[in-house]
């Protein structure tokens, strides 16, 4: 919400499904009250998944320009 309340968007959980014991969506709307919509379709999840730790560490971009 705005600070005064409004709607910034909202989303809909339309579909579910049960995979590795857990459930998760999969197809969602993100809308926004002009009507703009996304729509996210997963197709594959996997749970419980090995993500080495290096994948959260930010590298320089090698951009230096000031």
């Amino acid at each position: 919400l705005e600070t005064d309340g409004q709607l910034q968007y909202q989303i809909l959980w339309l579909q579910w499904r049960v995979v590795g014991g857990y459930r998760i969506p999969s197809k969602l709307v993100i809308e926004s009250p002009a009507g703009q919509k996304l729509t996210l379709t997963m197709d594959r999840f996997w749970p419980n998944a090995k993500v080495p730790s290096s994948t959260f560490v930010l590298e320089p971009s090698g951009d230096n320009r000031s």
